[in-house]
């Protein structure tokens, strides 16, 4: 973590997101193509994931019950399952569900992402794969996310704030139960058993899980929030603006008609 090997990955990601939203934006890509374009990028990053974590099924390693997904490979993470939202927004039709989706995928994309980069689970060894894929498939969560806010097709308002909250909360309790089915794996979905990385500042089981589940919690909270307070604001002072030109053109009304 931030070793010389892991910077240049952070700068690579950098570049692949600033040309991939540089022109996306720029020439106007059609909403279905960069849809297509992540749904194909998320899916092969997957399928290697999967592909190279093949286990023995048998817990003892006898090959002759054939083999197996690695069951802490399964694209369950916060991040893995954007790709899923990606297919939902490339057939859905328009309405509350979609805005929902892109709120989804652009705030919680972004962060997940982000945060994915600056601890890197996977490593940052240029000779492992799964380096590559990591980065890659962050790096196109990050740039769907940045296309759908620079081109204003996700809100940030307050109603998509508490949509990302009530959405986020309920994906939290459902990966709790799965964790705890697949304890015997020793899955980390969400990292809501353990840390993803040992040693790490804050973010360790030093004072207990409880402690350590709160402050992932409210981590979390604290970005959500952070993440949508200028739209807020901005949604707040442009409704008192609103109200008040409107209470203005109300009065005008009233003297225009006391003068005729």
């Amino acid at each position: 973590m931030f070793t010389g090997t892991h910077f240049a990955w952070l700068a690579i990601t950098i570049a692949m997101v600033a040309v991939l939203t540089f022109c996306s934006v720029k020439f106007k890509f059609k909403f279905k193509s960069v849809m297509l374009a992540a749904i194909i990028v998320c899916i092969v990053c997957i399928i290697e994931r999967i592909v190279t974590g093949i286990i023995p099924a048998d817990i003892n390693g006898d090959v002759s019950w054939g083999y197996v997904v690695n069951q802490t490979e399964i694209p369950l993470h916060l991040c893995s399952i954007m790709v899923f939202a990606y297919i939902a927004l490339y057939f859905l039709k328009d309405g509350k569900v979609k805005d929902t989706i892109k709120s989804f995928v652009a705030v919680i994309g972004i962060m997940g992402a982000v945060v994915a980069c600056l601890i890197p689970t996977q490593g940052t060894g240029f000779a492992n794969p799964n380096t590559y894929e990591y980065f890659i498939y962050h790096a196109a969560l990050i740039w769907i996310g940045l296309y759908l806010l620079i081109t204003k097709q996700a809100s940030m308002k307050l109603s998509a704030y508490l949509r990302n909250l009530l959405v986020v909360g309920s994906l939290v309790l459902i990966m709790l139960f799965v964790d705890s089915a697949l304890s015997v794996y020793h899955v980390n979905y969400f990292f809501l058993v353990r840390p993803p990385m040992e040693n790490l500042p804050i973010l360790n089981l030093d004072h207990g899980w409880i402690v350590y589940f709160i402050t992932i919690i409210g981590f979390g909270l604290l970005a959500i929030t952070l993440f949508h307070l200028p739209a807020i604001i901005k949604e707040f002072i442009d409704k008192d603006k609103a109200k008040k030109q409107a209470q203005l053109e109300q009065v005008e009304d009233i003297d225009n008609q006391k003068k005729h």
